[in-house]
């Protein structure tokens, strides 16, 4: 894959962590469900922006662990961010529709658990 599709997807990571952080700011109308699913969703691209850069195929599914998974195979630091990315991926699909809500004291550790993952995996695509 060329670095070009990894920027990519590092710019679509972006999007969603300002998206985040922006809507996490409002204290009128908060919008917690929104603010969780763009932290699951900054954490997701930023892995597979991780696994691209290594050559390593990805499903096209919302799931945190299976990538975190696959990054490991790559780098066995991946291991450290297993607990932040479970807090993520609560987040990362059925938040969008009937059934599932997140608190605004959820969407805050959300936006924590984002921000570590962030750093984390900017530091291994030595952007940090």
């Amino acid at each position: 894959m060329s670095d070009a599709t990894v920027e990519e997807w590092i710019t679509k990571a972006e999007t969603d962590y300002e998206s985040a952080l922006d809507l996490a700011r409002r204290r009128a109308r908060p919008i917690p469900d929104k603010v969780a699913y763009d932290c699951a969703q900054c954490a997701e691209k930023y892995l597979k922006a991780f696994l691209l850069r290594h050559q390593r195929p990805f499903r096209r599914r919302h799931d945190l662990i299976e990538l975190k998974t696959a990054c490991q195979d790559v780098d066995s630091d991946f291991r450290l961010v297993h607990d932040v990315l479970t807090t993520l991926n609560q987040w990362s699909s059925d938040i969008r529709y009937p059934g599932v809500s997140a608190t605004v004291k959820e969407a805050r550790e959300a936006v924590k658990a984002m921000k570590q993952v962030r750093k984390f995996v900017r530091a291994k695509l030595g952007i940090g």
